[in-house]
């Protein structure tokens, strides 16, 4: 035996170990459901030469389902609020949750356990969020009629109650609300783990607020991609006060009389002038 050999029979022991026992391909948990739907989870692994020990499912901590082969029953299933395992959709790789209701959200681990004498055991989790919409759009409080340069404005934009709560933004014009008009948000819970959510914008009003003479004021609310609406106030309008063009207007007329009648004046007396010198 030369010196190499050593280090082939580590080599080959090595590409054996590490091609050896069980390897976890993938955990696959759905970021979002909506409410009551079901929500199908996999667990994808390879045994590469070992023997199947166990199969567990874990929901924040608690274990929920388990398939253990050499077990009777060889599947079990145990109580976790808001965990409703459909069995007849249920194996050793995909477990169907049925019923999903807001305490179905949580994080969501599979354990897969090999055989003795190794008991190799490889985990990865996933989080899933139960998502219940709101029945309507976000709701503008505070809002007038008309609004001028110098005035305080102080509007409220509230969505829900939904879960998750809803993201909102405010805008002028079409144009993205700078933080420091913004006050919140402010999250209030509705009960049955829902959220209404509220964000104040309170500036004062300028001139290069309006767009030709217009001030339009829009809250949006949103949850990621699934969910969005918008509520727009206005438009409010007046950069001036409206009855200023019809005083000027009003008082065109009795200028223009004015300068009519002591053209004639001139003109009578002009003639009169001429007729005695005439005579």
């Amino acid at each position: 035996m030369d010196g190499r050999t050593p280090i082939a029979i580590l080599y080959l022991f090595a590409i054996v170990k590490q091609g050896s026992g069980i390897f976890l391909k993938q955990v696959i948990v759905p970021r979002y459901v909506m409410m009551g739907q079901d929500a199908r989870l996999g667990c994808l692994f390879e045994l590469r030469g070992d023997t199947l020990y166990s199969v567990k499912w874990y929901k924040s901590g608690q274990e929920f389902y388990r398939v253990h082969p050499q077990e009777v029953p060889s599947v079990q299933v145990f109580p976790v609020p808001g965990v409703y395992v459909d069995l007849s959709k249920s194996n050793s790789s995909i477990v169907t949750l049925t019923q999903t209701d807001l305490e179905s959200s949580g994080r969501y681990r599979c354990e897969v356990s090999g055989e003795a004498p190794h008991f190799d055991t490889k985990a990865h989790y996933k989080d899933l969020s139960v998502v219940s919409l709101p029945k309507s759009g976000p709701v503008i409080q505070g809002a007038k009629d008309k609004y001028r340069p110098g005035d305080k404005i102080s509007l409220v934009c509230s969505a829900g109650p939904s879960s998750p709560p809803p993201h909102l933004n405010w805008y002028i014009n079409g144009l993205h609300v700078n933080s420091s008009y913004l006050s919140g948000p402010f999250v209030h819970d509705e009960g049955n783990g829902l959220k209404r959510v509220d964000l104040l914008l309170e500036y004062t009003a300028e001139e290069r607020h309006f767009d030709n003479g217009e001030l339009k004021m829009k809250c949006t609310s949103s949850i990621d991609t699934l969910y969005w609406n918008s509520r727009e106030t206005g438009p409010h309008i007046d950069l001036r006060d409206p009855l200023e063009p019809r005083k000027h207007q009003s008082r065109l007329p009795r200028i223009m009389g004015s300068n009519a009648g002591s053209k004639h004046q001139i003109e009578y007396i002009l003639l009169t002038f001429l007729l005695l010198i005439s005579v």
